[in-house]
């Protein structure tokens, strides 16, 4: 449900939506690469959900380049552009992917990264620096800092499905099956 005054714009690279992507709810849609989004669209927004990635395995390992660039560089890049224009909360979707195989055991931001994949390490790099850009403007003389949020799953990839699965059923009585 949205607040009051809630506008919510998607940039997309062109293939759509994500499947089963409430569309009546989007006010405005973009059709652009994350690799060219410029910082005038980002202008009067006040928070990023930014979730672009290359995040098929094959394709990763087979196109490294592209991979980094996607998902690290413009993240980097995307982060820094909506700090300068002003947006108040900037999250991150990570992987559990960082953590390799990860065993049966619940990870946290302690855990041992083992990243098995292209995609795994373009997400450590991208998670790399938006900590180095938010200790930059920690340290910036008279600026404020934001905080720029990171989230990642830290369980079991089984469990963090069923985790989700339950806590839909619980909400809607039901579970969406696609």
């Amino acid at each position: 449900k949205r607040g009051k005054g809630t506008k919510i714009m998607v940039l997309t690279d062109g293939n759509g939506l994500p499947i089963g992507a409430d569309t009546a709810s989007v006010d405005r849609v973009i059709r652009c690469d994350i690799r060219d989004v410029t910082p005038d669209l980002l202008e009067g927004i006040d928070a990023v959900v930014h979730l672009a990635a290359i995040s098929n395995d094959p394709m990763g390992n087979e196109f490294t380049k592209q991979t980094q660039d996607i998902n690290a560089a413009s993240t980097a890049k995307l982060a820094a552009m909506a700090r300068a224009a002003g947006v108040k909360k900037f999250i991150f979707a990570s992987s559990c992917s960082v953590y390799g195989t990860g065993g049966d055991e619940d990870k946290n931001e302690q855990s041992k990264l083992d990243p098995l994949t292209e995609y795994a390490r373009s997400k450590i790099y991208a998670e790399q620096e938006l900590l180095r850009l938010e200790r930059l403007l920690q340290h910036r003389v008279g600026s404020q800092p934001r905080r720029l949020e990171r989230r990642r799953v830290l369980a079991h990839r089984d469990r963090v499905v069923a985790r989700h699965l339950e806590h839909r059923a619980q909400q809607r009585a039901a579970v969406p099956v696609l």
